[in-house]
């Protein structure tokens, strides 16, 4: 007989918590740890982690700050042509109304402008493409100031990054849920990112969907 989709879904829902339970929802902080810590604690049981200390050591850490960090990046590469994305209200890559999936809009401007556009608005303009941008888009001018990889998770995962980026944005600037197929370490320079991680048990329950999709385009008259 048919599947009564309201017992599925308790099914689901009991599998899910009792998975949780299994697996815990802990997310440690570990102080930079050796390739063979990483590989085995985090990387082989798939567990997600904070690490401190690793980046600590260079200077984008000390240079980039503040003010006098907006001062610097724009002397370093302020005429450099960038492209970025922008948004009305910071949601990219996002469903709107229960009915689209809608990209931003990508535009192409100088990073000094990309600053100061970020800062006054009214679009939310955020630099995020995923195309190996610091040394593609970025022509590698900042690798004297942050690393183009870390060596303790070259070495735990036996490779070089296939793609380093660069992403700086405001904290409007949001990405909605995804699901990466690859091994991801996000190094904070400046600010702070909020992550929300759900395990694989969760699928089901996350009501994956198809959107028609579209893309945000602003009016050439508009400001």
């Amino acid at each position: 007989g048919a599947i009564d989709p309201v017992s599925l879904r308790d099914v689901l829902v009991a599998s899910a918590i009792e998975a949780q339970e299994f697996i815990g929802t802990a997310c440690p902080r570990v102080e930079a740890p050796s390739p063979l810590e990483f590989l085995r604690g985090y990387v082989a049981p798939n567990q997600p982690c904070v690490i401190t200390g690793a980046i600590s050591h260079w200077p984008a850490v000390r240079k980039w700050q503040g003010e006098e960090g907006d001062e610097y990046l724009s002397s370093k590469f302020g005429e450099h042509k960038i492209k970025i994305n922008a948004t009305p209200n910071g949601r990219g890559d996002a469903v709107l109304d229960n009915r689209y999936f809608v990209l931003p809009e990508e535009r192409s401007m100088t990073f000094r402008d990309f600053l100061s556009g970020m800062r006054s608005g009214p679009d939310v303009l955020y630099l995020s493409h995923q195309n190996d941008n610091l040394r593609v888009q970025l022509e590698g001018i900042i690798l004297g100031d942050v690393d183009a990889s870390l060596p303790f998770a070259d070495q735990a995962l036996g490779l070089l990054p296939d793609a380093v980026n660069m992403w700086v944005g405001p904290a409007a600037a949001v990405t909605t849920l995804h699901k990466d197929h690859y091994e991801n370490l996000y190094a904070v320079v400046r600010g702070k990112k909020h992550f929300t991680l759900y395990p694989p048990t969760t699928l089901p329950l996350l009501y994956p969907a198809r959107y028609t999709p579209k893309q945000y385009r602003k009016d050439p008259g508009e400001g």
